[in-house]
């Protein structure tokens, strides 16, 4: 469709893409972040930084951020984390972050600083980033997973739905996100959560509603309207403090 994208990957799956060549050059065109070291494997972000003291938990993220975590057990086993995914990707500049199921802390954002991350997605702070000791945070990402999100979003303030072309102009920043499950089902027959990719049909209709959503977006390009883009700046305006509602967004 010849956009870019950021490819927000765990360490867990660098550790797997790191073994298949030809996977590891499609995605060197396009832009990595950090996914954390893992993904759905307990503890996770927001259970293991909910401490009483504040610089242990910078101590403790920064020990799981930097090692393997066993994905059975959530075990510490050795060296791993951002570092795994940056031994997969030595030419990418990896300053951008994602916290798996958009659970992040302050805490963790403050020790994958000290790693040299620079650039949140996981956060609802504000409609267009803003900085704050050392970190932008990018505005919450709008889903264009399934049917009906590759035409309407619905936010946390919003009464109805309204359309993503809407989105798009009205912002100064949007950011769209994309995960694996658009192309997965779940199966009926597990006893747990299981989820499979879904059959031809499946996939290329969900193909197809994407390339609608991508063709809209090129047009709005190609007339000037939005600029489509995966650069990062840190040249946002300061968050201003007095303003930030902390326990709705947090």
């Amino acid at each position: 469709v010849g956009f870019k994208g950021i490819f927000f990957i765990t360490a867990s799956a660098a550790e797997q893409i790191s073994k298949h060549s030809e996977l590891v050059e499609r995605l060197s065109n396009h832009e990595i972040g950090y996914h954390s070291s893992s993904h759905s494997v307990k503890p996770r972000i927001i259970e293991y930084t909910d401490v009483a003291s504040y610089q242990e938990a910078v101590t403790i993220a920064l020990e799981r951020e930097t090692s393997h975590i066993n994905p059975e057990t959530g075990e510490i086993e050795g060296s791993g984390g951002i570092l795994a995914l940056r031994e997969a990707f030595p030419r990418k500049d990896i300053t951008c972050f994602r916290a798996p199921f958009l659970g992040w802390s302050p805490p963790h954002l403050e020790a994958l600083k000290k790693l040299g991350i620079r650039f949140d997605f996981s956060s609802n702070i504000s409609e267009h980033p803003v900085s704050f000791r050392g970190i932008t945070f990018y505005p919450s990402p709008i889903s264009i997973d399934g049917i009906e999100a590759t035409f309407v979003h619905k936010g946390p303030r919003d009464f109805f739905p309204k359309p993503i072309t809407y989105k798009l102009l009205r912002r100064k920043v949007t950011v769209l996100s994309m995960h694996p499950p658009t192309l997965l089902v779940k199966n009926p027959f597990a006893k747990r959560d299981e989820y499979q990719i879904g059959g031809n049909a499946r996939i290329k209709f969900v193909i197809s509603l994407l390339k609608a959503t991508f063709n809209r977006m090129r047009f709005l390009q190609k007339t000037n309207l939005i600029e489509v883009t995966t650069s990062v700046s840190q040249n946002w305006q300061p968050l201003e403090l007095e303003k930030v509602d902390v326990k709705d967004i947090y």
